[in-house]
């Protein structure tokens, strides 16, 4: 998963540098800028500023998975 990618320390945390390193990897980097991450991230809920949760970045651009049997 993309999202575990981008957690370089395994902490459960997505950092703004994880998250540039990452666009780095894949050649986007010219994409979004610092600003931009960071705005992003607060909008998902930044923790302390420190990095957002890996599972808070799954749950706000994933949707819910149908319960089953329907």
């Amino acid at each position: 998963m993309i999202l575990k990618a981008a957690d370089e320390n395994n902490d459960g945390l997505i950092s703004v540098e994880e998250v540039e390193h990452l666009l780095e990897r894949i050649g986007a980097a010219d994409q979004l800028s610092k600003d931009e991450i960071e705005t992003i991230m607060k909008d998902i809920g930044i923790d302390q500023g420190v990095g957002v949760p890996v599972k808070k970045v799954k749950d706000f651009f994933l949707p819910p998975k149908p319960p089953k049997g329907k």
